[in-house]
């Protein structure tokens, strides 16, 4: 073979390898999107089945709960999705159901930010901040604020992003602070109470820090804020965080004051660990009385929802009453208990809580009801 073929010969190899090589790439972006590469049927468990029914649920396609188990509910969520997008229906959830599943999600995420909801990003993964930008948004239209994109929410969403399609000139969106009043945004905005009412369908002059408003067109580059330290509704909801950015604020170690959202009543904690919630202890034997106070005398697993300030923040939370685990603190409680923030998760597989690791819908109610988005 001559000197000239052999170089052909290596050129054209080397350009076949840098084809695979691409088309490796491709895919493993493509599978990193769509959630996996695999395909998920009966029987089949773990972290990808635990996102697609994530994402399914919160689409209005009910899986029977979210626990990372393929089981016949989810079979048929993902065959009444597979019919509304036109695929073949099975039942199974392979790379084409995932990545039309990640397509409308990240669709869903574009539209959400785009009106003023921000989900921390377009990935299409129905995250912790997803949920929690679709329950404001829920919440700002008067809407059942269950951070489901059922009908209304869908057409809701629609006419928004229309709306915004049609008049993108002067829109501002303003994240309510603390101290703020409505009072005080209108005169910073240059706009009046009722123009900021009327375009966030408010029924009254109580907002919440962390809410989003609509500035009416007539507003204007804002003016130095107001210095004045009047809470805005006295602290009466939480701010809605997620879990991943809840355990940054509230670190190990660190104490937090407690108010429980039905009695008022206060008391301190201490940290101990957790990683998918806050494993915490009273700080003292008087914080346990009070503790135990806010739950009639007797521990209890029941959830309560509560506020957890902390590093000058109030953070929407829901917690147990029940001592069990480790103790480190002499305080008359034997053990510690555990606080749920947005979408954080039980510890799983043990004799607290047997079951696999997942989002507690009770304790989910609770952080919402702590945020003003149910009663």
């Amino acid at each position: 073979m001559s000197n000239r073929s052999v170089m052909l010969a290596v050129v054209f190899l080397a350009g076949l390898l840098l084809a695979g090589s691409l088309f490796i790439t491709a895919g493993s972006a493509y599978a990193q999107g769509a959630y996996s590469d695999k395909d998920l049927a009966l029987g089949t468990y773990g972290e990808d089945v635990r996102q697609v029914q994530q994402c399914l649920s919160h689409l209005n396609y009910n899986t029977g709960g979210i626990d990372g188990i393929y089981g016949p509910q989810t079979v048929s969520a993902v065959s009444a999705f597979q019919k509304d997008q036109q695929l073949v229906i099975d039942g199974i959830a392979g790379p084409e159901t995932q990545w039309a599943l990640f397509k409308i999600v990240s669709q869903l995420q574009k539209d959400l930010t785009s009106v003023g909801f921000d989900t921390k990003g377009v990935d299409g993964c129905f995250g912790p901040a997803t949920v929690s930008a679709v329950l404001s948004f829920q919440t700002a239209n008067k809407l059942k604020a269950d951070g489901i994109v059922g009908p209304e929410t869908k057409k809701a969403l629609e006419q928004a992003v229309a709306a915004k399609k049609a008049n993108t000139s002067a829109t501002v969106v303003y994240i309510v602070q603390k101290g703020d009043t409505l009072s005080e945004i209108a005169v910073r905005y240059k706009t009046t109470v009722k123009a900021i009412k009327d375009a966030n369908k408010l029924s009254s002059d109580l907002i919440k820090v962390g809410q989003k408003l609509v500035i009416p067109s007539g507003g204007s580059t804002p003016t130095v804020p107001s210095t004045s330290t009047t809470p805005s509704r006295q602290g009466r909801f939480g701010e809605l965080v997620p879990w991943s950015e809840a355990q940054k604020i509230f670190k190990v170690g660190m104490i937090a004051t407690i108010t429980d959202f039905d009695t008022g009543l206060t008391y301190q904690v201490k940290r101990l660990g957790g990683s998918n919630h806050a494993d915490v202890e009273p700080l003292t034997a008087a914080d346990t009385a009070k503790m135990k106070q806010a739950y009639h005398g007797e521990w209890s697993w029941e959830r309560h929802a509560i506020l957890v300030t902390v590093a000058g923040r109030t953070i929407a939370a829901s917690q147990n009453g029940m001592p069990h685990g480790t103790s480190t603190i002499n305080n008359n409680f034997p053990g510690h208990f555990c606080i749920h923030f947005l979408g954080s998760m039980t510890h799983g597989n043990n004799q607290w809580a047997p079951s696999p690791a997942h989002v507690d819908a009770a304790h989910q109610a609770m952080v919402r009801k702590a945020a003003g988005l149910s009663s």
